[in-house]
C-alpha cells in the first residue's frame, strides 16, 4: 500500500491510473493508445456512489493474478490487496466482495 500510495501522490500517475486508455506520445512523435486491464473501471465500483481513484493489476507464476486498488465511497477511500488468484478475473471479483462488504458493515465518522 506504500508503494500505491506514493504513486498516487505523482499527477501524472493519478491522472491516468484511472482511464480505461491513455494515449501515449513517443520520442519520436508517434501516439499509442494503451488499452488498460483493471476491469473494475467498467464495474459499479466506478459508479456513484464509488470511485476508482487507482489501481495496478499483475501476475506472476509465484504470486498468481494480483490487484492492488483503491476505491472511493464520498470521502472514504479503501486501498484493497488481492494476490494469489487462479484466474485473472478472480481478482476483480474478489475487490467488488471485499468493497462491497466493507461499505455495507463498517461507518466511518
Amino acid at each position: 500500500m506504500v508503494m500505491m500510495r506514493r504513486a498516487l501522490s505523482h499527477d501524472e500517475i493519478a491522472v491516468r491510473v484511472h482511464l480505461p486508455t491513455v494515449n501515449v506520445t513517443s520520442a519520436l512523435g508517434y501516439t499509442y493508445a494503451i488499452e488498460g486491464t483493471n476491469e473494475l473501471l467498467g464495474s459499479f465500483l466506478n459508479q456513484s456512489p464509488y470511485r476508482i481513484v487507482g489501481g495496478k493489476t499483475g501476475s506472476t507464476d509465484e504470486a498468481g493474478y494480483c490487484l492492488a486498488t483503491r476505491v472511493a465511497q464520498g470521502d472514504v477511500e479503501l486501498d484493497i490487496v488481492v494476490l494469489g488468484a487462479r484466474q485473472p478475473d478472480g481478482r476483480f471479483e474478489d475487490v467488488k466482495d471485499i468493497v462491497s462488504w466493507a461499505f455495507d458493515v463498517y461507518r466511518w465518522n
